[in-house]
């Protein structure tokens, strides 16, 4: 599957709709689109996983820096709709709960 990544915006939410495999090829791109959001005034940063097929460390590490990234900018960030082997390495890294719910 092809790595993509579609923003959906209104005047307060962001939503990354993530496609495909976030690894080390892919990851950075992610990175990327998580800073441009962070970037455009909006208060909530939505991550969505929905399409995700598999996350390995660089794609966790992609999402905690961009929540860290995101708290820093006093925007809410959440990581919503992980499943099957994306689910499962949140799960078993111990982040789920962590991504999966909003800061503030």
């Amino acid at each position: 599957m092809i790595f993509t990544i579609a923003t959906l915006r209104t005047s307060m939410v962001i939503r990354l709709c993530v496609t495909g495999d976030i690894d080390m090829s892919t990851a950075g791109q992610l990175g990327i689109a998580i800073n441009d959001a962070l970037g455009t005034g909006a208060g909530i940063l939505l991550v969505d996983l929905a399409g995700t097929t598999f996350c390995d460390c660089a794609g966790i590490t992609a999402l905690l820096i961009g929540r860290r990234d995101a708290t820093a900018h006093d925007v809410a960030f959440q990581v919503i709709n992980p499943t099957g082997v994306t689910l499962t390495v949140l799960q078993i890294s111990g982040l789920h709960s962590l991504l999966t719910t909003r800061t503030a």
